[in-house]
């Protein structure tokens, strides 16, 4: 989902921009988001045998694990 992504972001830059709002950061990836979903040329859309790994709360080692998982026995 769109606010996990929007507090990772959030997390990762609010050392280096101190007065980074949360809420500006969500909105500005809500904005990418339909961006990048509605533009004529390489719209991002999902294939009708796309995989969706939900790497909420995971970690980047966990996310990884289950992608090469998916790769290597295809589930």
């Amino acid at each position: 989902p769109v606010e996990i992504r929007a507090r990772r972001r959030y997390e990762q830059e609010v050392e280096k921009e101190p007065n980074l709002d949360y809420l500006e950061v969500l909105k500005d990836l809500k904005k990418r988001d339909k961006l990048d979903e509605t533009r004529e040329a390489g719209a991002l859309k999902m294939v009708e045998d796309s995989i969706v790994i939900n790497n909420a709360g995971k970690s980047i080692s966990e996310a990884l694990n289950e992608c090469l998982s998916y790769i290597k026995n295809g589930k």
